[in-house]
């Protein structure tokens, strides 16, 4: 299956919150619904497929995968795979599980070695993500024509300080968001892609003009 979204991203509807600590008053979970379509259609066997467009007859044209979509709040990755042709195949709900706090992961995860795995498997994320950051930093060139040089080569590099790290939120470039723009063009309806790409082509106008005063 293919396109499936991360649930963070997922629109949520029917949040509950869940008391754990026995009339405290504190709450320490959270459970969020999300909804989860399998979008696509059946071939002429019977088969599961995925569906990219129409055909001139008005037919879908299929491909080998199906798409897994989570409900979001402006529901346009759904209405993208309908105006395609797809269908719905099957549709389910699903809780997911927040903490607010410690207090409530007793609660949640009663079995202790079960809390264990969940949080090495976290420390892991955490950790493989970091190496992988480590693996490609570049050291700063003083001209586009130098070769590239890895900043960490033959090095031993210890991840405690990855692992305490607080989350940062990247702030992206206006490439940056200029490239999301594009990748989302396709199930945006085009005036509002024209005005997008028009905010966006401004906002790279400005940061230019402003990193030329700063120099000047």
């Amino acid at each position: 299956m293919t396109d499936v979204l991360n649930a963070s991203a997922a629109a949520s509807t029917d949040v509950q919150s869940t008391d754990t600590a026995g009339g405290g008053g504190s709450l320490h979970i959270s459970t969020t619904k999300t909804t989860y379509r399998n979008y696509g259609g059946f071939d002429e066997k019977g088969k599961a497929k995925g569906v990219t467009k129409k055909d001139e007859q008005g037919n879908p044209v299929f491909t080998e995968n199906y798409a897994t979509l989570s409900e979001t709040q402006t529901k346009k990755n759904w209405n993208a795979q309908e105006e395609k042709g797809a269908v719905v195949l099957s549709q389910n709900d699903f809780l997911f599980y927040s903490l607010t706090d410690l207090a409530g992961f007793d609660s949640l995860v009663p079995d202790a070695a079960q809390r264990l795995y969940i949080v090495q498997k976290g420390i892991d994320a955490i950790q493989t993500a970091a190496a992988n950051q480590k693996m490609a930093e570049l050291a700063e060139k003083k001209t586009v024509e130098d070769p590239d040089v890895f900043l960490y080569n033959d090095d031993t590099i210890d991840l405690k300080e990855a692992i305490n790290r607080p989350p940062q939120k990247k702030n992206l470039t206006p490439e940056e968001k200029f490239k999301r723009a594009v990748s989302e063009l396709s199930v945006m309806d085009p005036t509002k892609a024209f005005a997008m790409l028009e905010k966006l082509r401004l906002e790279m106008i400005q940061q230019i003009s402003a990193g030329a005063e700063v120099e000047g």
